[in-house]
């Protein structure tokens, strides 16, 4: 049985890295770096082997810092790409696994300042919702 658990949590750290790896290069790219996908790559590649992550892969009980971290990044995703109501759903599945990922709005309004006419249209579409 407990490697199933673990499996399951290796699994959704592959996936939040995969995310990671979407957003540094959506980031990069906004910002007009010449190499975006080689610098999202070794964002996502320390991302995945960082140290403080061994406990959430390991431990069943760290299944909700993973959920989290793939909602909220998920999240932020969707957010950019102006899909704001997806986002949201993301967002508050990603708050009811962990309240710390409430955060992600703060990190979504960053992002929106720093990468952009597209995403700061998305920014004013949500609050004007």
């Amino acid at each position: 049985r407990e490697a199933g658990f673990h499996a399951t949590n290796l699994l959704l750290h592959i996936v939040a890295s995969l995310l990671v790896y979407s957003l540094a290069r959506r980031i990069f790219e906004g910002a007009g770096l010449r190499a975006p996908e080689t610098a999202a790559c070794l964002a996502a590649c320390f991302f995945a082997v960082l140290p403080c992550h061994s406990e959430s892969v390991c431990w069943i009980s760290g299944r909700t810092d993973l959920l989290a971290a793939v909602l909220g990044v998920g999240s932020t995703l969707l957010f950019m790409r102006g899909r704001v109501h997806a986002a949201l759903l993301l967002w508050l599945a990603g708050v009811l696994c962990k309240e710390s990922s409430g955060s992600v709005t703060i990190s979504v309004e960053g992002i929106a300042s720093l990468t952009g006419k597209e995403a700061r249209r998305a920014v004013e579409a949500a609050r004007a919702a």
